[in-house]
């Protein structure tokens, strides 16, 4: 919802595999693990990496850790958040992490912000955008902080347009019994 730039990488969670242990030369040794990513973990849309950082402690070892990429796709909850806003008519413009402000930290200093144009629909001429600030707060809830972008009309819309007042913020919770109606639901939110 601001405009700064700025690149970091921001570990989520830090996770031991095993105790301390040996390796003879020559010898083999697979670790199977496996662990639940946080909810706060990013799609990997538009140019977001998200990666599993391994490590080991290997004495005068040149490069003793490994990055493996993953693909993280939206839960049946945010894919549903989604999936109404395109059926709405809206195509998503950017995706990207945004810095929270301090009220707003929970467990990390970010969230995701997926940035929308309308292209079709009823919003179509009538918003030049619409955002969503995703804030989740449990796999079955999330947090979302909506700022409907009117278009200005008029003289009138262009001094709105310059005093940020064609603008809207709405703080909204969905959860997984809101999925059958989510569309009806963020529609009844752009709308108001």
């Amino acid at each position: 919802m601001d405009d700064k730039k700025v690149t970091a990488t921001y570990d989520l969670e830090r996770v031991r595999l095993t105790e301390p242990f040996s390796v003879e030369p020559n010898e083999k040794k697979e670790i199977p693990f496996s662990f639940i990513m946080p909810v706060e973990t990013p799609l990997t849309l538009g140019m977001k990496t998200v990666w599993v950082h391994t490590g080991l402690d290997i004495k005068r070892s040149i490069d003793p850790s490994d990055r493996d990429y993953i693909q993280v796709l939206p839960n049946a909850l945010l894919n549903s958040v989604l999936e109404s806003v395109n059926q709405l008519g809206f195509k998503a413009r950017h995706i990207e992490c945004e810095e929270l402000p301090y009220r707003l930290r929970k467990q990390v200093l970010f969230a995701q912000e997926f940035e929308f144009v309308p292209v079709s629909g009823e919003y179509y001429g009538k918003l030049d955008e619409l955002e969503l600030l995703i804030l989740p707060s449990a796999y079955n809830r999330l947090e979302i902080i909506m700022e409907v972008d009117r278009k200005s009309r008029g003289l009138a819309g262009l001094f709105a347009e310059a005093l940020d007042l064609d603008e809207k913020v709405i703080r909204f919770t969905v959860t997984n019994e809101d999925i059958p109606t989510m569309q009806e639901k963020i529609n009844n939110y752009i709308f108001k």
